[in-house]
């Protein structure tokens, strides 16, 4: 038997195929296609391998932290991706003390604060956009951050952003 191209069903195309991103919130597409098309645009870099602050000894109110032996407000973290945005930030101290983190982007002289978080009688704590809401980070302005309303023996302050490649 010999079968014609009448007697063949082929399968949809992918931008054919619904796509119900409700449980994938970075995903805004409702066919397949799109959905490949919008993670292959960021699976480049989904997440910075991560930031970290840190003052050795005591830091007091208005201390910032540094990058390695620098202060970050003199020279912070260039911050490399396109669409960026805090995904997570950590807070850690020798002591259980009392104190805020705050995270800013500067270019040098133009400072904005990104975000506050605070430390109450802890070591260390954990916070994402549940405590601190969508916070948009600047490709190419430098982060810092500064131990302000209290005080903290030996911080260290990491991030991890999230953004791509491309804009």
């Amino acid at each position: 038997m010999s079968l014609t191209k009448h007697d063949i069903t082929l399968p949809p195309h992918a931008d054919e195929v619904e796509f119900d991103p409700s449980n994938c919130p970075e995903i805004t597409s409702d066919n397949v296609q799109d959905a490949i098309d919008e993670l292959c645009s960021s699976a480049a870099i989904s997440a910075s391998p991560g930031f970290t602050f840190n003052s050795p000894g005591n830091a007091s109110t208005n201390t910032w932290l540094q990058v390695g032996q620098v202060v970050s407000n003199k020279t912070g973290i260039n911050f490399p991706l396109y669409n960026g945005f805090l995904f997570e930030l950590s807070v850690s101290n020798e002591n259980n003390n009392t104190f805020d983190v705050e995270l800013y982007e500067h270019d040098g002289s133009t400072f904005t604060l990104l975000t506050t978080v605070s430390i109450i009688a802890q070591r260390s704590n954990v916070f994402d956009s549940s405590d601190f809401g969508i916070v948009n980070i600047t490709r190419n302005l430098e982060l810092a951050a500064k131990v302000v309303n209290g005080s903290a023996k030996n911080p260290v302050v990491q991030i991890i952003a999230k953004g791509t490649e491309t804009p």
